[in-house]
């Protein structure tokens, strides 16, 4: 029994600790697109070069980096442009 919730207990751990891993790179990539485009007047393509995904990448994380900015700053929710 101890072994069995032993081996439950790291598949948790390792499950949760993946999860973390996935939400830190995808936040960290959505920064990236925001600052490089938003910032840095750089087109989407640009910045995917800089960043070594593709433009259409780049623009999922501009639209959900932006909408996490408004939501952590109490803006109004708005349309993204396309």
């Amino acid at each position: 029994m101890a072994s069995d919730d032993h081996a439950r207990n790291f598949a948790y751990r390792v499950a949760i600790n993946l999860a973390k891993s996935h939400l830190r790179k995808h936040l960290r990539g959505q920064r990236a697109c925001v600052v490089l485009v938003d910032h840095a007047d750089m087109h989407a393509s640009g910045a995917a070069r800089v960043l070594g995904m593709g433009a259409g990448t780049v623009r999922v994380h501009l639209m959900r980096g932006r909408r996490g900015l408004r939501e952590r700053l109490g803006e109004p929710a708005r349309e993204e442009p396309q």
